[in-house]
């Protein structure tokens, strides 16, 4: 990341939850190595759930994939 910048392909997932709030799920090891490196920019995928449940089974099968 240093070397080339945030990798637009490995975007940081957020949940904005029914009420409006915004949960990082997904890329907190990226998002944090960006705000170290003063990366301004980094590719954000916000997605909708239904409830907290739904939002963890995604995180899950995402890390379980990875």
């Amino acid at each position: 990341m240093k070397a080339h910048g945030f990798d637009p392909s490995k975007p940081v997932n957020i949940w904005r939850k029914p009420e409006g709030t915004r949960v990082l799920i997904d890329g907190y090891t990226r998002l944090r190595d960006a705000e170290d490196l003063g990366l301004l920019r980094v590719t954000v995928y916000q997605k909708a759930f239904a409830s907290e449940t739904e939002a963890l089974a995604y995180v899950i099968h995402t890390q379980r994939d990875r």
